[in-house]
């Protein structure tokens, strides 16, 4: 018998033995509707056995006065169903009954995924394959943009950090304006680069022979107020075997020639920060360089070995400065030793 699913309408060939005498339920195997069919009706008897021909019809008959038999209707054969409308699947593949078996014995679920479905798919990215000539372009524009901002900040970094080729030897020897420290020119024939000065060890006293200069440099730095200012830190280091104090240095800056500019002793002892020297006035500079506190905390029975720290400050220093020189003028026992 030929099944139609009320559902899909997909019509598929039942055997006649497979649906009881109260029908059956049936579950589509395209799309898995359950319904119920009905045992198929039993065939009529034919009425055509009592059927009189007409007497003026003109058909000739074997017997007159007897009835014509017709030949016996064939019950319409199953292969007769248009092939496009039905199905030659064997039923028990299409339908089932309520006892539903699992999945695994009708097959894989449209839910299934499978690797081999997207097998195909072109991930590659070229042109031709699988990416269009629009995913081409914007991938062009982002390798591009990335390019071009590594560019920029190559050269932003080779700017602002003076990392241009030429560009230190290409700056004209005036003093500079920001907080940078300015190497000490060389020293002329016959007398010794400002180097070696701020850190000989001199020999004018043997008060002083023992105490070393370290970590002596220079810079400029711009005051708010005071304008541009030549700056020269350390530290003098007490190499005797016995306590020193009051440790002074003279500091003075030469030009071209050697000849002194200017000239400025201090006591050791005190300092200041970068940020005081931008914005404390030239007395309040003045005032804690020179400040007694300082002295008698960091420059007084300074042991063996021991340390103190210095810091001399020019202010609006001549143009003409090309060296500079830091000594020890003297160095005194403390009292009692």
């Amino acid at each position: 018998m030929i099944v139609t699913c009320p559902d899909c309408s997909t019509k598929f060939r039942l055997p006649d033995d497979k649906v009881g005498p109260d029908g059956a339920k049936l579950r589509c195997g395209k799309c898995k509707h359950i319904f119920h069919i009905d045992p198929p009706a039993p065939p009529r008897p034919s009425d055509l056995r009592d059927f009189d021909y007409p007497d003026d019809s003109g058909v000739p008959t074997e017997r007159p006065g007897a009835y014509a038999e017709p030949e016996p209707r064939e019950a319409p054969r199953p292969t007769q169903a248009p092939a496009d409308q039905t199905s030659d699947q064997d039923a028990g593949k299409l339908f089932e009954s309520e006892a539903y078996e699992d999945d695994e014995a009708t097959g894989k679920t449209q839910t299934d995924f499978n690797l081999d479905d997207i097998s195909d798919i072109d991930i590659t990215g070229k042109k031709g394959r699988g990416a269009s000539s629009k995913d081409v372009k914007r991938r062009s524009l982002i390798v591009a943009l990335c390019l071009f901002g590594l560019v920029v900040v190559t050269l932003a970094a080779v700017f602002f950090f003076d990392l241009w080729p030429g560009a230190k030897d290409g700056q004209a020897p005036t003093p500079p304006s920001a907080e940078q420290a300015k190497p000490a020119e060389e020293a002329k024939p016959g007398e010794k680069p400002a180097g070696d000065k701020a850190t000989e060890k001199p020999d004018e006293s043997a008060k002083v022979k023992d105490i070393v200069l370290q970590n002596v440099r220079q810079y400029y730095v711009t005051n708010e107020k005071a304008g541009q200012l030549f700056v020269i830190e350390g530290k003098a280091v007490n190499n005797f075997k016995s306590q020193k104090e009051m440790i002074k240095l003279e500091a003075a800056l030469f030009d071209e020639k050697g000849n002194v500019l200017i000239s400025q002793d201090i006591l050791g002892g005190n300092t200041v920060s970068l940020f005081q020297l931008q914005v404390m006035t030239k007395q309040e500079l003045e005032s804690a360089l020179s400040s007694q506190v300082g002295v008698l905390t960091n420059n007084t029975n300074l042991a063996p070995g021991a340390e103190t720290p210095f810091m001399i400050v020019f202010f609006d220093p001549p143009e003409a400065v090309k060296e500079f020189g830091v000594k020890v003028v003297d160095a005194k026992d403390p009292p009692g030793k």
